[in-house]
């Protein structure tokens, strides 16, 4: 079997299992579509929220929300912005980032100032936001999953966005994913 069809098989296997989560209500829009401006999250400790609403996503009993909804994802490409209001350092990662081609990710200091800018061919796994910094990832789709967008105007893929600090420790006092800090990305024709 060639490696291509084992990447796409395993694309497969990953929006088929997106699809069997239940969700809850959306706390931030946003829109891929050309023009349009990036989708603005805040982290902060232990939650994922829209600049207007900061409500956390809730700890590991708690159903887990849908922190952005984003629109225009069949023109292929999005650009989600993530600013760390929190006092503690956050790795984000996504299933979203693995259902790229290529990605740029902009590192911002607490002033605004942009002090990193990384390109990658393929995915990426994930972003790391000290405290008071902020990055901007701009996302290319990879081309079959824009197609499914382009030829169903229905079509709902989810993602979710999770915070792996402390998780390699195994101690799930200082786990910010078993504390809650994860939600859902939904994209959208």
């Amino acid at each position: 079997m060639s490696i291509k069809r084992i990447g796409v098989a395993l694309l497969a296997v990953i929006v088929v299992g997106l699809f069997s989560v239940p969700f809850t209500t959306s706390t931030v829009s946003g829109s891929a579509a050309e023009g349009a401006g990036p989708t603005a999250l805040n982290v902060g400790e232990y939650f994922f929220g829209a600049l207007e609403n900061m409500a956390p996503v809730g700890d590991a009993a708690k159903p887990e929300k849908v922190v952005a909804t984003i629109t225009g994802a069949a023109e292929g490409e999005i650009v989600l912005v993530l600013k760390n209001v929190g006092k503690l350092e956050h790795e984000v990662q996504s299933a979203l980032f693995l259902a790229t081609s290529e990605a740029v990710v902009k590192s911002f200091d607490e002033k605004g100032n942009e002090i990193s800018k990384v390109e990658t061919v393929g995915s990426l796994r994930e972003v790391e936001l000290q405290p008071g910094m902020s990055a901007e990832v701009t996302l290319a789709l990879d081309e079959p999953l824009q197609r499914a967008f382009e030829d169903d105007p229905n079509l709902e893929m989810r993602f979710e966005l999770a915070c792996q600090s402390g998780h390699d420790k195994r101690d799930t006092a200082k786990d910010h994913y078993q504390l809650g800090m994860r939600g859902w990305i939904v994209l959208k024709p």
